[in-house]
């Protein structure tokens, strides 16, 4: 996968992380500190997504900004199809809070922890801003771990 193509591959899973937030605060805005969790949490991907694009944008007026870079592809497009099977599970089912809390660690931890922590690694030290800036603005998995501390969900 070249620059662009995971650049583009990137921004899709931040947009599809925000659009399962959004379905989870929809399920449960009643709740005052839930609903503030995923609403807060649907914003920051939106803006990890803008964040990307601009990079994108960038990109195309300076091609070769980032260098040649080519990636394994597969993680990448695992990690999107998790999150699509995500979306589809809370569009379609009643999911508890518990449930949802663990359906977004087990997302944050697989994108933030473990693909974006591996592309840091290999890609060029241009793009590697990019991901770098994504894992340090990035505090969900302790934003949900504490939320589920403070209401008594366990996730494992």
């Amino acid at each position: 996968m070249k620059t662009e193509e995971l650049l583009n591959l990137a921004a899709n899973i931040e947009r599809k992380a925000a659009e399962i937030y959004r379905l989870l605060h929809a399920r449960f805005k009643e709740d005052n500190a839930a609903g503030y969790l995923w609403y807060s949490l649907a914003l920051e991907e939106d803006g990890h997504a803008d964040f990307i694009e601009a990079e994108m944008r960038m990109l195309r007026t300076v091609p070769d900004a980032f260098g040649e870079v080519t990636v394994e592809a597969a993680p990448l497009v695992a990690s999107l199809k998790m999150m699509e099977d995500a979306a589809t599970l809370i569009r379609e089912n009643p999911v508890t809070l518990e449930k949802a809390v663990c359906i977004a660690l087990q997302i944050e931890e697989d994108m933030v922890e473990k693909k974006y922590g591996d592309l840091i690694e290999i890609v060029s030290p241009s793009l590697k801003r990019i991901f770098e800036e994504l894992t340090n603005s990035s505090h969900h998995v302790e934003m949900l771990n504490t939320y589920a501390g403070k209401v008594g969900l366990k996730c494992r």
